[in-house]
């Protein structure tokens, strides 16, 4: 893949590119394409989580204990329904940053954002596209949700982590996953995209159908309107799921 940003240089899908600090936009602006090449950055998968880059090997734990064991500590529940933390991204991501706070990454933030999705054929034809959050012709959500996205950061990590993907796997892309942990960058002021800076990308590829996903985090953290929400106000909400992240991290 060749980088948007500066036109020219190999970009690694889901990475920063070392020649312009741009997260390149999952497209390849020659029209051409390439199997990405696995040598060119770490990718992992522990449970639902796809790990794209290289972090310190605290961090990988707590990504270990996110993936095995943050939605089942909800599930088990009972004032909430199972699948319900796949669904609230302000949930999950307030349960994380606590956890990762209480870890000693005391930059760790929920982050409102929102993300779009494309997924391409071999020969680049799009096969399906989708947006979250506040993003032209959005409708009204129902009640109890807000219009919006939200992650997890680290910016002394450079993480940025998503844990409630599983709403927007489709047929089109089976190679995607519940939840993405990939390198963040600062938003990228000299694009945009639907009026947002993206901060994070990623590529996934399908072997079996050639198929690639292009996903992009857009920076959107003057929505606020995430704050006036139960999953935000009500802090009992994840105190339990909150103590099995750290009972799980301490015994391993």
């Amino acid at each position: 893949m060749i980088c948007p940003s500066c036109h020219g240089h190999p970009y690694a899908g889901g990475l920063i590119c070392q020649h312009c600090g741009g997260v390149g936009i999952v497209h390849c602006c020659e029209g051409e394409r390439a199997q990405p090449d696995a040598t060119a950055h770490h990718v992992s998968r522990i449970g639902d989580l796809i790990v794209f880059g290289d972090f310190p090997s605290r961090l990988v734990k707590a990504l270990g204990v996110i993936a095995d064991a943050l939605h089942p500590a909800f599930d088990c529940q009972s004032w909430t329904r199972p699948g319900w933390s796949k669904r609230s991204c302000v949930l999950a991501s307030l349960t994380c940053r606590d956890f990762l706070r209480a870890l000693g990454y005391d930059d760790a933030k929920a982050y409102a954002c929102a993300l779009v999705m494309r997924g391409v054929d071999a020969a680049g034809r799009e096969l399906h596209s989708l947006g979250i959050g506040d993003l032209p012709g959005q409708p009204q959500p129902p009640d109890g949700f807000w219009i919006g996205h939200m992650v997890v950061v680290v910016p002394s990590a450079r993480l940025m982590l998503d844990t409630t993907l599983y709403t927007a796997m489709r047929p089109h892309w089976p190679m995607l996953s519940g939840m993405i942990a990939t390198t963040m960058g600062t938003p990228a002021r000299s694009i945009t995209t639907f009026g947002k800076h993206p901060f994070a990308a990623a590529e996934l590829f399908d072997p079996a159908s050639g198929h690639y996903l292009g996903i992009i985090w857009l920076d959107d953290h003057h929505n606020k309107t995430w704050r006036r929400g139960p999953d935000a106000v009500e802090n009992w909400r994840r105190s339990a799921a909150l103590a099995t992240l750290q009972e799980r991290f301490e015994g391993q």
